[in-house]
Order: structure tokens, then sequence, then C-alpha cells
């Protein structure tokens, strides 16, 4: 598949879809149409679904630019291996209150009260 905006929807239909969705006569069969139909609806579904909770529910329609979508999810996503790493190193490292533990967790994941 294609990024961008500037698809070809000839071409791809040519080379790809084509054999699918047409009889060896060039006619369509409805019933091949009818399922790639089927199928393409649990996938925009699917993707709005992970659309919705990649963003926290900033995004659901399917046809968004997956680099809106991953420009969201990259603010709020936590790696959460990475981020227990640092909280170790920080709290490892320097001689610290409970207090200023606290404080450097929050600091660390952009929560301040």
């Amino acid at each position: 598949m294609h990024c961008g905006d500037n698809r070809d929807y000839k071409k791809e239909y040519e080379e790809f879809w084509k054999d699918i969705v047409e009889n060896d006569d060039g006619t369509l069969n409805k019933d091949q149409v009818m399922r790639e139909l089927s199928d393409y609806s649990m996938v925009m579904d699917n993707c709005a679904r992970a659309y919705c909770l990649m963003t926290h529910q900033r995004i659901s329609k399917q046809n968004t630019m997956f680099f809106e979508v991953e420009n969201i999810f990259n603010d709020l996503f936590i790696d959460k291996e990475l981020c227990a790493d640092d909280l170790i190193n920080t709290v490892i490292t320097k001689d610290m209150s409970h207090d200023e533990i606290i404080k450097a967790i929050r600091e660390y994941l952009g929560y301040y009260e």
C-alpha cells in the first residue's frame, strides 16, 4: 500500500485488486467483492479502535494519516522498561528522601501537582 494523499487508485486496482475481484472474463466477482468489503470493514473497525486506544480517544477516523496518530502516541506512550531503568538509576545513584523520590518520579513523568 502507498503512503500519502497522492495514491493512484487505478494503478493500485490493476496491481492488487484486479486478480482478486475479477473473473477471468473481466467481470466483477460479486461474491468476492462482498467478501473483500466485509474484510475491509473489519480492518477499518480495528483501525478505529487502535487509533482511539493509541491516542486516548483523540483520533478515531480511519483515514487519518498514521503520522498524526504516531505523534500523539509517542507523546503519550511510556516505555516501561526504559522508564523503570531511568527511575531506578535516579533513585539508586542519589541519597534521596522519600519526598525527593516522589518529586523526581513526578518530574520524570511530567506530572506536577
